[in-house]
């Protein structure tokens, strides 16, 4: 790809601290049997490690490998973890094992459910930037806050969302998560959509005066969702001509229908035709002597001549 390229890996990104959520993140990795990875801080070797069980205050780890980072599990070194599982990113800073159990001889260790954890949802949709030829007669999105309204240009833009650059004075004080019920975006001749979004990020930069904005597209009507749609496969065709839009899980291809096979009157009557008897003067096909065609052709010729034809009734 060439102009395409997503903004950020990541979409949201947050510390979660409620317990439920946490285990619930922990359960998912356990249920996917998805590895972790663990760095110690005496060594720089990376390990990985499985969850095995989850509970509402601890969770298991069991699988280390190499197997060298057994003795660093039973020693209690402090370590790090940090995995990545279905879009998720989910980091924990410094954890230790609580204690060493076994079952059946195989080792696990019982670890305490972190009080923070590092989550990040990574972008359901590619984000691709506006190309020249679009953006140049102006692609605009406003944010109708309630306190005043902020109007910026469109830098890049997929199905979920869209960031743009705002030119302000000052830090308009933007709340994380921050909801605006009511956003418009004017791409003159090509989009015009008033939908609500979230303004899940933001940077202000206080030397330039331009704040940056990482926005999400919410509930949206059905026919808007295909007019954005529609927009977004024109400009990812001419930021990559060999872009090719995802497909659809619930377009189910119907099957084509086979025409049934009429035969006229003459059709049925050509093949009951009688054919016409063979004559024993009839010329044959080859135009060589059979003698010169070798013993098996003269005898072929010889049983098509003697042969006698039926008299017609």
């Amino acid at each position: 790809m060439t102009e395409a390229q997503a903004s950020s890996r990541f979409g949201s990104s947050q510390f979660l601290t409620d317990k439920a959520e946490i285990e619930r993140v922990f359960r998912i990795f356990r249920d996917q049997c998805s590895t972790v990875q663990l760095r110690f801080a005496r060594t720089e070797d990376e390990y990985t490690a499985r969850v095995l069980e989850v509970t509402a205050h601890q969770f298991l780890l069991e699988d280390i490998r190499p197997r060298t980072g057994m003795k660093l599990m039973r020693d209690q070194e402090p370590f790090s973890l940090a995995g990545r599982v279905d879009g998720i990113y989910a980091r924990v800073g410094e954890i230790r094992v609580l204690k060493t159990a076994e079952d059946r001889g195989v080792p696990y260790f019982v670890l305490n459910l972190p009080s923070e954890l590092l989550y990040q949802q990574r972008r359901r949709a590619e984000r691709f930037r506006l190309p020249l030829s679009v953006s140049k007669d102006g692609a605009r999105l406003t944010l109708h806050r309630s306190e005043r309204a902020l109007s910026g240009y469109l830098v890049d833009i997929s199905a979920g969302g869209c960031r743009v650059v705002f030119d302000v004075k000052s830090d308009p004080d933007i709340q994380p998560d921050e909801v605006v019920k009511r956003s418009e975006i004017d791409i003159p001749h090509l989009l015009s959509l008033t939908v609500p979004t979230v303004i899940r990020h933001h940077r202000y930069n206080r030397q330039t005066g331009k704040l940056s904005c990482g926005i999400e597209f919410s509930e949206m009507q059905v026919r808007d969702r295909r007019r954005l749609e529609q927009f977004i496969q024109k400009i990812a065709k001419i930021t990559d001509p060999d872009y090719s839009p995802p497909a659809r899980a619930n377009v189910v291809a119907r099957p084509r229908r086979r025409r049934p096979i009429v035969r006229s009157a003459l059709s049925f009557a050509i093949r009951l035709r009688p054919r016409a008897p063979m004559s024993p003067h009839a010329p044959l096909a080859y135009s060589t002597p059979s003698a010169e065609r070798g013993p098996l052709a003269a005898a072929t010729c010889r049983s098509v001549r003697n042969r006698r034809l039926p008299r017609d009734q």
